[in-house]
Formats: structure tokens, sequence, C-alpha cells
């Protein structure tokens, strides 16, 4: 027997799509729902904000289980900055903030940053040292238990002025590993007990190396020039080159325990991003995540059985796709939205750790800010965007047609409409309210929302 409270969650309702001329009139039945039960997105658990505006908040972040680091480089505004945070019952607090010792303006101290085992790395890609203006620094920070301290700063021994060391840095098999974008090389540093010391020069054997990733005794290298990913392995005291993977171009590679990830952003039609597994020592595809109609992945992390990819525009990269990893399978989870009114941002930046995901947007000209996504294991794919849509309403005259959907859903969703055989994409503004706009129409229209089967009717646009 169905409760009052079950009935109010499903309710059966009439809508009537009526030409304006009263020639024709279809009763429309929907199913809709009174509140927003069924969850076709998660919302961010907190929200961190930046300091001022220009600051670059949010450009890079990474999490290492109850430490967040979030790097703010402010550009044009200031040295840089990074911003540490700890979790403490599900809350998290700034703690302490990082900067270098020998700060100056416009460093970019906080573009990249990594953060394993409590040794912190920190980019300042255009730091001005005795190799050069723009030579680059990485700096070494070690956490105490309390805070972190620095305890090196590393350059190449290459470098000189403009080569911007500090593109890109990860840490692997006990090693500071640093891109030099414009030298085409990767450094390797290590701690020998007594200091940091470089003991690896890794040549790209490419010009325009734009990505690193590394993890374990592994290291990928993107070159975009080549469209190729190569994978070295640490065979002590070398990184040895071991596989090459012809990719096509990328925006963004990640890589965690077995698994990597390639992000495609608007350089592929067919995949949005590719997930490779180390299987008995060679890397082999074990899935491509499909490009929808308007959702293209730009940027990914992975980390166990969670991969998240940041979907969107170029201009409008501020959703990011909940992936998982079930029996070998990955499949579609939920969005994971922000709270707030998006500002277009192109650049922005995703980390996650175990079921925590954080997705920083710089927001150029505003504060920065990150977005944390906890317990994101907890999170159910039980999504039907129809069971959110209120009302359909659609009318047309002299030719004008007009639908528009009032809806529960939010201001990053999209329905897809066919309007007479032609399929719209309609979106939906904060208010979960989406129009579509069609001139010069005549005779009977059909209309249907394609994700919603049996959500159809027929107005008459006249002659």
């Amino acid at each position: 027997m169905q409760t009052e409270a079950q009935s109010r969650v499903r309710e059966t309702k009439h809508r009537t799509l009526c030409s304006p001329r009263g020639a024709t009139c279809v009763a429309l039945l929907l199913t809709c729902s009174s509140t927003a039960l069924a969850q076709c997105y998660v919302e961010e658990s907190q929200k961190l904000v930046g300091h001022m505006r220009n600051d670059d908040f949010g450009q890079a972040s990474v999490i290492d289980g109850d430490i967040l680091a979030v790097g703010s480089p402010e550009g044009g505004a200031g040295p840089g900055r990074v911003e540490i945070y700890r979790r403490s019952q599900g809350i998290w607090t700034r703690v302490q903030t990082v900067t270098a010792d020998d700060a100056a303006f416009d460093d970019r101290f906080g573009s990249s940053v990594e953060l394993k085992a409590g040794l912190l790395t920190v980019a300042a890609p255009t730091d001005d040292n005795d190799r050069g203006a723009d030579a680059g620094a990485v700096y070494v920070f070690r956490y105490d238990g309390n805070a972190f301290t620095q305890e090196a700063k590393l350059i190449g021994s290459a470098t000189g002025a403009g080569h911007r060391f500090g593109s890109g840095v990860e840490i692997a098999a006990d090693q500071v590993l640093v891109l030099s974008e414009s030298e085409n090389l990767v450094y390797g540093f290590a701690h020998n007990g007594d200091a940091w010391g470089e003991i690896a020069r890794i040549p790209t054997g490419a010009a325009n190396t734009s990505r690193i990733a590394a993890d374990r005794n592994v290291l990928l290298v993107y070159a975009a020039n080549t469209r190729e990913v190569t994978i070295y392995r640490f065979d002590p005291p070398n990184w040895l080159p071991f596989q090459v993977v012809s990719t096509g171009l990328l925006s963004e590679i990640d890589l965690r325990g077995e698994d990597a990830v390639f992000a495609y952003g608007p350089f592929s039609d067919d995949a949005a991003a590719v997930v490779y597994q180390d299987v008995h020592g060679a890397f082999l595809e074990q899935a491509r995540i499909p490009v929808t109609a308007e959702h293209q992945g730009f940027d990914a992390a992975i980390d166990g059985d969670h991969l998240v990819l940041t979907v969107g525009h170029f201009l409008d990269r501020q959703i990011l796709y909940l992936y998982r990893r079930d029996r070998g399978t990955w499949s579609f989870v939920s969005k994971l939205v922000r709270s707030d009114m998006p500002v277009a941002d192109p650049f922005i930046s995703v980390a996650l750790d175990a079921d925590t995901a954080v997705l920083g947007i710089p927001a150029d000209a505003q504060i920065g800010q990150a977005y944390v996504f906890d317990g994101l294991g907890a999170v159910e794919a039980d999504c039907d965007p129809c069971t959110l849509i209120r009302t359909l309403q659609t009318r047309c005259r002299d030719g004008k047609l007009r639908v528009k959907i009032k809806s529960d859903l939010h201001h990053d969703e999209r329905l897809h409409l066919d309007l007479g055989g032609e399929v719209f994409t309609m979106a939906f503004n904060e208010r979960g309210t989406g129009k579509l706009k069609r001139n010069r129409q005549s005779g009977m229209i059909d209309v249907s929302v394609l994700e919603c089967p049996g959500l159809n009717g027929t107005v008459d646009c006249g002659t």
C-alpha cells in the first residue's frame, strides 16, 4: 500500500499543449517529482576561497589523506603561495600558508604542487635566480606532523634563462621529478640523507613536452608534437623507456598505482578519456570514456576505482563527471557540480585521493575557489532526470515556437528535445528553467524530450 509521502514523490499531472489558434489541443501526460529527491548531481561538501582577486587560487591542488594543498601563484599580483588545509571530523580547515624563503614578485610559486608521504613540492616556473630570468625553480617542504618546513630549492644543472624549470612536478621512486619544458628534459632529484641532489636527466626526445605524471617507479611523459606518451620505469640507477603509446592530442594525463588516464579535451570525436592499466609490465587500454553531445574531457584524475573527468566547453569546464570501476568495468555514477553560479575559466585543476575530489577554479580577475567533494564512495548512480521535470509548456504564434521546461534540475544539466525531427539541446539556468526558441515554423510540430520516453506532444504552428 502506498503511503501519503510516497504518493507525493511521484504524482501524475496533465499539462496541455495548445496552439494559440485553438485548432489543436493535445493533453500531455508527464510524471514529475514534487522535490528533488532523485539526485542527478552531487554538490560540493565544502568551498574554499582565496585571499584576493588575481591570486589564481585553485590553479593547482593535491590531496594526500587528510592534507590538502592548494596553489595560488598570484600571477601579476605577488610571488605566490600554497594554502594547506587539514581535514578533521569531515571539515577542511586552513592550517598553514606555505611560501618560499626567497619569494619574489611574479615567481608563480604554486603553479604546480605534489604531495606524497609528507613531502610537498612546489613549482615556481618564473623564478629569477643565478641561472637567469624565468629560469624557474622547485621548492621542497617536509611535514613534521604539525607544519611544512622548507628543506631545499632545486634548479636543474642545465637550466638557463627562460627555461621555466618546474613546468610540472611529480614524486615517484623516492625522487622529485621536474619537467623543464623549454629544455625538453625531466630532472630527477633524490635525498642522500644530508641534502637533495640531482641524480637524473631524462631527455624526452621531443619538443613541446607538455605533461608528466608519475607514481611508484613509473613516469609518463607526453609530447604534443609527436602525440605520444613515453613510459619510463626506474631501474636503479636509471629511468629507462619501455613503452610508447600513440595517443593523438591530449589535454591532460594522470597516473596512480597501476592505472593511467589520458584526457582528450576537444581533440577527439570518439573518446573523452582513455584508461590504461599496467598488466604484467605493459600498459594496456582498459576503457574508453565516450564523448557526449555537449561534453568533452579536459582534465582527469584517477585513484583506485574512482575517476573524475572535467567536462564542458572550452570556457566552461566546471563540472566533474564521476566514474566508478566495478569488476573491471568503468561506469558513469554522477555529476559533481558547484552550488553557485559558474564563472567561465578554462584554467582549472582537478585532484583526487580515495573518495575525495577537488575542483579548483582560479577565476581570472576574481577570487579563486576550490570545491571539495567528500564521500564519493557513498554516491549512488540512481538518477532519473525525468523525475525532476515539473512542467513542460509550448506555444506557437506567427511561426514562432517556444518551449519551456520548469524543473528541479541543476543549472549545468542539459536535455535534448526533438522538434519536428530536429534535435536541439536545452540548457537549464540556476532556477531549473530551460527554454528553446525556433522561428519560421509551420504545420503540426511533434515535441518530445529524448531522455524521457512518453514526454511528448504536438503543437499547431499554422500555415
